[in-house]
């Protein structure tokens, strides 16, 4: 399997990738399968759909999720799909070190980074309740800027979520040097119009940066693919 192709993110101004690189199924926290994704993926004349399930150390599942995706895949070998088997994975410490067994990362054909919940320098997680934003921001931007260090991560998944999430707006500032070390790092940048509250200003950083960037709905059901598509289409018709 060729590995996987992520778009610089000026592209997007004159062509809209129809591909889905963050997809949950019924191995995690999705309503569907496998098969379910594929065969919306095949009728809707997509080029590229990827698998993206939450792993940590205490998945057992992941050889038979692997297993499935290969024997689906290679089933449609004179398919134009391309089908990739990955993991979203967070950040398990400021140092850039991922909350999995190496066996599963290495298995992996995507690797996504992500910062789902604030860690300590030791390993452990903070009490989001006990931070100021202050706080927050620099706990997400350091362990955001460390996962960015670490070879193995393809994706950076959703960057500033956490703060936005429970804070308001991650400031411009620090979106822009996260966006353009992923760059320097040759990492895709994640465009997800679940999390990310300004859509437009994010892309916008991305296009002024350049940078590859990786199309996912965060798709937890067949009804959301496709969303990123949508949003985006929605985003350029109101550019200038």
């Amino acid at each position: 399997m060729k590995k996987i192709v992520f778009p610089p993110a000026n592209s997007l101004i004159n062509k809209i990738p129809q591909v889905e690189y963050h997809i949950h199924t019924d191995y995690t926290d999705g309503k569907n399968s496998v098969r379910d994704y594929v065969d919306l993926a095949l009728n809707k004349n997509y080029e590229t759909i990827c698998f993206t399930e939450h792993v940590d150390k205490t998945t057992s599942w992941f050889d038979r999720f692997k297993e499935e995706v290969i024997l689906i895949r290679d089933k449609l070998n004179n398919s134009a799909l391309g089908i990739y088997y990955g993991i979203e994975v967070r950040a398990a410490d400021l140092g850039g070190n991922l909350n999995a067994y190496e066996e599963i990362i290495q298995a992996a054909e995507v690797v996504m980074g992500v910062v789902h919940s604030y860690p300590t320098r030791e390993g452990g997680k903070y009490n989001l309740a006990e931070l100021t934003p202050k706080q927050a921001i620099e706990i997400e931007f350091t362990a955001t800027m460390a996962l960015l260090d670490n070879p193995v991560v393809d994706i950076l998944g959703h960057p500033g979520h956490t703060y936005e999430k429970h804070f308001g707006a991650f400031p411009t500032g620090l979106y822009r040097e996260i966006i353009r070390k992923a760059g320097q790092r040759s990492i895709a940048v994640e465009i997800n119009p679940r999390y990310q509250l300004n859509l437009k200003a994010f892309l916008a950083l991305c296009i002024e940066e350049n940078v590859l960037v990786s199309l996912g709905s965060n798709c937890h059901s067949l009804e959301e693919f496709g969303r990123v598509q949508g949003e985006l289409k929605g985003v350029f018709s109101r550019w200038n």
